[in-house]
């Protein structure tokens, strides 16, 4: 069996709850705060992975967190090829069977999907699903008919897709409610629904989580804000989380702070 069957047999058969830990790029060449040493960049995604394999997490996503401004969509060829570049660096110290996640800002769903066909990654993350999003650098309009078509062209229906709903650090156009954007992403074949805050490091309000839970069949996830503190109230709804910010200490992943919250998911499995 596959590592991503196994990662979402634990999420749909309720055996734990899933710490997915971010990989959150140093800014990449061609960015704009770049600083001119590749290497660097690479050795910290690989520090960083380690710490978190290390520390217990389940599975990890990387994403180029560092190239603010972001694209929307469309990237340069060169963000894509320096990412597999750090995707084959940290699978080959992982291995191939430890599930690993895409996230190419801003909803670069096409980058994400050949990154995924060519490195055998588990998910990709894609926050402009069904929603019509303004984000900093612009209009984003849903994508589901062209990614889910996309995937299956690439013949990689395998790789799931992670649908962000209302996503944080935008503001959503319309009047729908966050439920009926998780039951619209749902329709459009989203495989997991991930519900964040209103900005990075920034948790959705439990009863929110509840409501979703209440209206899905397939896995929540927690896309923003988890910590130690709300994990037991977050998780109560949810199936796992996708954490960044508060595994770091000075800004790099602290393998401790991993264990200390890999131990919190562990003891509110179900």
């Amino acid at each position: 069996m596959s590592s991503k069957v196994n990662m979402v047999s634990k999420l749909t058969k309720k055996e734990g709850k899933l710490l997915i830990g971010m990989v959150h790029l140093l800014p990449l060449p061609g960015a704009p705060l770049f600083r001119g040493d590749f290497r660097k960049v690479v050795e910290a995604a690989l520090e960083d992975a380690l710490a978190l394999i290390e520390g217990g997490a389940d599975a990890v996503i990387v994403e180029n967190y560092g190239d603010i401004p972001y694209y929307v969509r469309h990237i340069p060829i060169i963000t894509t090829v320096a990412m597999e570049h750090i995707i084959d660096a940290i699978k080959s110290r992982l291995g191939n069977d430890f599930p690993l996640g895409i996230n190419v800002q801003f909803d670069a769903y096409e980058a994400e999907l050949a990154l995924a066909a060519i490195s055998q990654a588990a998910f990709i993350r894609v926050e402009g699903f069904v929603d019509t999003l303004i984000a900093d650098t612009g209009l984003v309009m849903p994508c589901a008919a062209e990614v889910t078509r996309l995937r299956r062209n690439l013949s990689i229906e395998n790789v799931q897709i992670w649908a962000d709903v209302q996503v944080k650090e935008t503001q959503v156009l319309g009047t729908r409610t966050i439920v009926e954007s998780a039951k619209s992403a749902v329709k459009n074949l989203a495989d997991v629904i991930i519900v964040t805050g209103a900005a990075t490091g920034s948790s959705p309000a439990v009863e929110i989580v509840k409501t979703i839970r209440d209206a899905v069949s397939v896995p929540i996830i927690v896309g923003s804000g988890v910590n130690a503190t709300n994990a037991p109230q977050l998780l109560r709804y949810a199936d796992g989380a996708i954490v960044g910010t508060s595994l770091k200490e000075k800004g790099r992943v602290s393998r401790r702070r991993v264990r200390e919250l890999q131990k919190i998911f562990k003891d509110l499995g179900g």
